[in-house]
């Protein structure tokens, strides 16, 4: 029974890609393509490094760490970002991914059988 879902779960999948091209030349492609040729980038603009600096003392957004960002970077380190999670979204989370996971092991157990 297992070798037979692992078969057929295996002819299904068969036909699916990550490849994400449409075919013809649809309007989209047409509206980058031009937005390409006429807006193109900066070469100055682009980034090349990204430098990550965590503080679990200061804010991103405290004149202390904003002074050791300036130090750090020189002129270019103009931007901190400041990326924070609730602990209560990230224990929803948490919870939901381990219930998942316990739901799909006992239908495995189930399958196994």
């Amino acid at each position: 029974m297992l070798v037979l879902s692992f078969a057929a779960i295996a002819l299904l999948l068969r036909g699916l890609t990550t490849d994400a091209t449409v075919t013809g030349n649809p309007e989209s492609r047409r509206a980058a393509d031009l937005i390409g040729r006429n807006f193109a980038p900066d070469p100055r603009d682009l980034v090349s490094d990204i430098v990550v600096i965590r503080s679990s003392r200061y804010a991103a957004s405290a004149p202390q760490f904003r002074a050791f960002v300036d130090r750090s970077g020189g002129p270019e380190a103009t931007q901190a970002w400041s990326m924070r999670a609730p602990r209560s979204r990230v224990a929803t989370l948490a919870a939901v991914v381990i219930g998942v996971a316990v739901v799909l092991a006992i239908i495995a157990a189930l399958v196994i059988r």
